[in-house]
C-alpha cells in the first residue's frame, strides 16, 4: 500500500516480461494508499481533490518512466 515504484514489485522485470510475452492492452492503476499528504478530515474538498490529482499524476509519471523497458 505505497506509491507506484516504492513497493516490492520489480517493475523493470515485470514490464520486460510483458513485452516479451507480447501483451498489449489497457493498464489500470488502483490506489490503496493515502492520496493526501495529511489526514483528509481537515482538508477542504478542493484541497483534497488537488492532492488526489497530484498523487495520481505522480504515479502516472512513474508508470510512464517504467514502461519503456517493455519496448
Amino acid at each position: 500500500s505505497v506509491p507506484l515504484g516504492e513497493g516490492m514489485v520489480d517493475f523493470d522485470q515485470y514490464f520486460k516480461l510483458i513485452g516479451q510475452l507480447g501483451v498489449r492492452g489497457p493498464i489500470s492503476v488502483h490506489y490503496e494508499y493515502p492520496l493526501t499528504e495529511s489526514p483528509e478530515a481537515g482538508l477542504s474538498p478542493a484541497e483534497r481533490r488537488r492532492q488526489y490529482v497530484r498523487t495520481m499524476k505522480r504515479d502516472l509519471e512513474t508508470l510512464r518512466t517504467l514502461m519503456p523497458t517493455a519496448g
